[in-house]
């Protein structure tokens, strides 16, 4: 398997297995991590970037007089990636998305497999 591929693949996964999507991925999502890859944007702002467009949208969701409908594109994620990419995310900011988020998921009891990042 070749990096490329092996992280296109991880970029999948982990969108796949966030609490806000549908557990999908098409052609268009692939192309998109292939067009991440090939601009040299670090796995670990595409995880910082899945993190913090979930709580925020599990929190609006909260407060939302509906449950939003789940999000069925990566590219849902890429302004969030953007900002990710200007301004980095500490390590103690992401401990404690991590932490809002599994809060949020056992309160909700919504599926578990969320990718967090390294």
């Amino acid at each position: 398997m070749t990096p490329e591929s092996s992280y296109v693949d991880a970029v999948l996964a982990a969108f796949r297995a966030l609490p806000s999507t549908s557990g999908r991925s098409g052609p268009a999502d692939r192309r998109l991590a292939h067009s991440l890859y090939a601009a040299g944007i670090e796995i670990s702002l595409v995880h910082s970037a899945f993190l913090l467009g979930t709580v925020r949208r599990l929190n609006t969701q909260e407060g939302a007089a509906g449950v939003l409908p789940p999000v069925r594109s990566l590219a849902y994620f890429i302004t969030v990636l953007d900002e990710v990419r200007h301004a980095p995310l500490d390590p103690p900011y992401i401990a404690y998305l991590k932490r809002t988020l599994r809060k949020i998921i056992s309160t909700r009891g919504q599926k578990t497999a969320v990718s967090t990042g390294p």
